[in-house]
């Protein structure tokens, strides 16, 4: 009697089994500041652009999400996208905030890994510079900086400007330890 009641819960034991594996996460958004500040009410939208991946000539589906964020500068992305029949081709994610520089932000870069997130890093409007010239004894005609004189110009700490480096935000050249950045990587930086 005993075999035949086991025998009864096996379908219900499977069934939890596929919910639990075909779970769609929720993956996070970070906004903030270049000090890691959560920025709060910044108006963030996110377009996530994929297609299943069974068939090649699907027509490619988008996800919109559009928020502001709250005292935690979060956002939570969840949809089916997430599952592994689809493939993301790109995120698109746009930032404002009327004391920070507009960012946007295209990205090919995708995880379904639930722990998967995206920061962005916002530099506020009283940090905006134009670079013509930078601080030091004589005027760099070359239009190349060190991030030494980006960090004091931006008022931001040299190491989360490498970071920045690192992280493929802001184009920079590595000579022996030290990086360089032209005007013009710095002004496509700041102008996105």
């Amino acid at each position: 009697m005993n075999k035949h009641k086991n025998n009864k819960n096996f379908p219900v034991v499977i069934f939890l089994c596929l919910l639990t594996s075909s779970q769609i996460y929720a993956q996070k958004i970070f906004i903030r500041d270049i000090n890691k500040k959560p920025v709060t009410d910044a108006s963030v939208t996110v377009h996530v652009y994929y297609k299943a991946i069974d068939y090649l000539l699907h027509e490619t589906k988008e996800k919109f999400f559009s928020f502001v964020t709250d005292t935690s500068g979060t956002f939570s992305l969840s949809g089916e996208f997430q599952k592994e029949t689809y493939k993301v081709d790109s995120v698109s994610i746009s930032v404002q905030h009327e004391n920070y520089l507009p960012q946007k932000l295209t990205t090919l870069d995708y995880s379904t890994d639930s722990k998967f997130s995206y920061t962005i890093f916002l530099v506020h409007k009283k940090n905006e510079i134009k670079v013509v010239s930078m601080p030091g004894e004589e005027k760099n005609e070359l239009d190349i900086y060190t991030t030494n004189e980006i960090s004091k110009k931006l008022n931001i700490e040299e190491k989360e400007l490498i970071k920045l480096i690192e992280s493929k935000k802001i184009r920079a050249k590595k000579i022996g330890q030290k990086y360089f950045i032209s005007g013009n990587d710095l002004r496509k930086y700041l102008e996105e």
